[in-house]
């Protein structure tokens, strides 16, 4: 099972850094369950469920996964646990057949192409999810928080 896909690209992203940054700590695993501790804002704990390797329950204790959503602290305790899986970031983008979309330069068939499938991306997200990628994206971006 290829965990990523769980997780919303800003909130996958997001549990990266805290990764680098080296936020996930006290971790324990046994042959079902990954505990640890990350550090946020606050010290959350994380309990991850594992069937023969494969996620099959998420906890945290952030106010975001009260809700049932998948949130950067569980991403970062997976990118510990399954360390140096980042690398291989390429091989994700062509599992999700998505490889060709940012080609430079694209033609129109190209462009429609990717419209379609971000739209469909996009549509299928909760709105909670689309307002904090945006918020994500008008941070980095100046330009786009002008055009905003």
């Amino acid at each position: 099972m290829n965990w990523k896909k769980l997780f919303a690209p800003h909130i996958l992203d997001r549990g990266y850094h805290y990764y680098l940054e080296n936020a996930v700590g006290n971790m324990t695993v046994s042959d079902d369950c990954i505990r640890a501790e990350v550090n946020g804002t606050y010290d959350y704990e994380v309990e991850i469920t594992l069937s023969n390797n494969t996620v099959t329950d998420m906890y945290c204790s952030c106010p975001y996964a009260e809700d049932g959503n998948y949130c950067k602290h569980m991403a970062a305790v997976l990118y510990e646990y399954f360390e140096g899986e980042f690398e291989d970031e390429n091989a994700e983008v062509e599992d999700n057949n998505s490889a060709d979309l940012f080609c430079n330069p694209c033609t129109k068939d190209e462009y429609d192409k990717r419209y379609e499938l971000i739209k469909n991306l996009v549509e299928e997200a909760d709105i909670e999810t689309v307002k904090a990628c945006l918020i994500t994206i008008l941070c980095d971006d100046e330009k786009t928080v002008s055009a905003f």
